[in-house]
Order: structure tokens, then C-alpha cells, then sequence
């Protein structure tokens, strides 16, 4: 594929840029651990393993419905393992520190992340970054400002929070290639989930990349421009 008019290279961040795998499992296995003390105190008796898979199956099935506010997350979690407790605000609200807290301790770049967002600064590209809210507003911004390659990016929107609506709305991208000054089609999104990341830009009109860091379900009517398994791979078009 000819993508010599490309001019800006826009990324996702989790799964994409960062192995948020070592993250899920410090934040699922933390939460998970907190919530077993809780009900113990309430005499309630349930294995820590079926309230870390349950966790985990809430996760993605959140992700996937768009629905980044842990602190609602945390009820869902008692409900569907049949447990007759409601579970107060500021508790809630703890689990959620819990898991960032967890989750920012425990991940790091892909290997692949760094030296290519370098290679593709030192061929001229602008670089994006646009990614979806943590759903508790600021956290998604400080897990950024603590990266060590943020400010290799020439813009960084969060969607939800810098725009009204999250990924896959056409907000975030034509914001995105309004604040790099480039048209849409001079732009390419690289992101690792089809029904978000490539969907929007399909959407909005920007060339795009799904690179496959695990398996989602891919609705058939999304198709990628490009799939890759490894982000060295976009040396071969960019």
C-alpha cells in the first residue's frame, strides 16, 4: 500500500503502546483481595480465584460496552457472583485507587513501542496520541505524564475528557488532525481494537492500522487497512 501522502502517525495507548497485561493482573488480583477482606467482614465466604475471574470478565465486557468508570464496576462485580451486599461510595471509590494504583506499578512499553515512535519522529511524522478516559477524570492524563516517551508526541487527546465523547465518536480524531494541522486523509490511526480504535478512524477517514496484541472479536463490517503483529512492521509502510 502506497501511504507516501501519510504525514501523521496517530497511536492508541493501552494494548497498543503499553503490555497492559502484567497491569490487569497486579489491578485484578489487588481489587480482588480488598473485595475478599470486605466480605470476609460481612461473613461472606467466597474463593479470592472466582472474584479475580470475575473481575477480569467484567473488565473486558466493560471495555467492550464503553464503560470506563470503575467505580461503577465494582457492584456489577458483587451482583453477578450472587453476593446480597451493596457496596458503599467511598469503598467503591478505593477499589478504583486500588487498581490504577496497581496497574501503573506494574506496566511497562512494548519492547517495539519506543524505538519505533523514534524512527518514525526522525522520518519526519508527526505523532499522535489519542486515547480513551480512565473514567475517573485526571487519572488517564497522570499515567501519561508518567510515561518516559510523552512527550515524543506532538498532541495528546483524551477522549472524554478533552472531548465530549469517547472513542469510536469522530470527535477525538478530527480534533486530533485539526491540532496537528493535517487533513484527515494525511493521517494514519494505529490502535489495537477494532470495534474503538479502527472504527473511528474508519469513520473520521483516516487510513488505519489494527495490530493484533491479543484476540478481539472483530465485527466482520470493520475492516482494517493494514493488520500487523508487531509494530516493527510499520517500517515496511511508513
Amino acid at each position: 500500500m502506497n501511504l507516501s501522502f501519510i504525514r501523521a502517525v496517530i497511536f492508541d495507548l493501552d494494548e497498543t503502546l503499553i503490555d497492559a497485561t502484567s497491569g490487569l493482573y497486579a489491578a485484578h488480583n489487588s481489587v480482588a483481595r480488598e473485595l475478599k477482606k470486605n466480605l470476609t467482614k460481612n461473613r461472606i465466604e467466597i474463593s479470592l480465584e472466582k472474584i479475580q475471574v470475575k473481575i477480569k470478565t467484567i473488565d473486558d465486557s466493560m471495555n467492550m460496552l464503553l464503560k470506563y468508570d470503575r467505580n461503577n464496576w465494582w457492584q456489577i462485580v458483587i451482583d453477578q457472583l450472587a453476593i446480597s451486599l451493596v457496596l458503599d461510595s467511598k469503598f467503591k471509590k478505593n477499589l478504583t485507587k486500588i487498581y490504577w494504583d496497581s496497574y501503573m506499578n506494574s506496566v511497562n512499553p512494548y519492547e517495539d513501542a519506543i524505538p519505533v515512535l523514534k524512527y518514525l519522529k526522525d522520518k519526519g511524522y508527526f505523532l499522535g496520541l489519542i486515547t480513551d478516559t480512565d473514567g475517573t477524570p485526571g487519572i488517564k492524563k497522570s499515567r501519561i505524564d508518567k510515561l518516559t516517551f510523552c512527550n515524543i508526541f506532538d498532541s495528546i487527546i483524551i477522549a472524554g475528557e478533552d472531548t465530549e465523547y469517547t472513542k469510536p465518536d469522530l470527535e477525538p480524531y478530527f480534533k486530533m488532525a485539526k491540532s496537528l494541522d493535517c487533513s484527515l486523509d494525511e493521517c494514519i490511526f494505529v490502535g489495537d481494537k477494532p470495534y474503538t480504535d479502527i472504527k473511528g478512524a474508519l469513520s473520521a477517514g483516516m487510513k488505519n492500522i489494527l495490530i493484533q496484541r491479543r484476540k478481539w472479536d472483530l465485527d466482520t463490517s470493520i475492516k482494517p487497512d493494514i493488520i500487523i503483529n508487531n509494530l516493527k512492521q510499520l517500517r515496511t509502510f511508513l
